[in-house]
C-alpha cells in the first residue's frame, strides 16, 4: 500500500513539473524578434524611411529649490530619440523624476 501511494506522489510531482515547463517555454518562445527590418519607420508622406534606434533615456534638470535648509533638484526623466546623424527627432517625457537633496 506504501509503495502504491508512493508511486502516485512521485508520478503527480512529474505531472505538475512537466506542466508548468510546458507553459513556462511557451512564454519564452512568444517574444517577438527584432531584425534591422522592424527600426525602420515610415513618414507621413510614406513615400521615406527613416531608421530610428531605440530610444535613449536622459534626465534634465527641471527646478530647484531651497527646502528647510537643503538644496533640492528636480530631475525629469525623457525619452530621446535620434537619427543616424545623432540629431535629436523627438523628445518625450515620462512620468520619472529624481529628486536630489544637498546640504548647504
Amino acid at each position: 500500500m506504501k509503495k502504491i501511494i508512493t508511486l502516485l506522489f512521485i508520478l503527480t510531482i512529474i505531472v505538475f513539473v512537466s506542466y508548468f515547463e510546458s507553459f513556462e517555454k511557451e512564454y519564452v518562445t512568444s517574444f517577438p524578434t527584432f531584425s534591422s527590418e522592424d527600426s525602420t519607420v515610415t513618414t507621413a508622406a510614406g513615400s521615406d524611411e527613416e531608421k530610428l534606434s531605440l530610444p535613449v533615456l536622459e534626465k534634465k534638470l527641471v527646478g530647484s529649490t531651497y527646502i528647510d535648509g537643503y538644496e533640492v533638484e528636480v530631475y525629469r526623466e525623457y525619452e530621446v530619440y535620434k537619427d543616424e546623424d545623432g540629431e535629436i527627432i523627438e523628445s518625450i517625457p515620462t512620468s520619472n523624476y529624481d529628486y536630489l537633496r544637498y546640504k548647504e
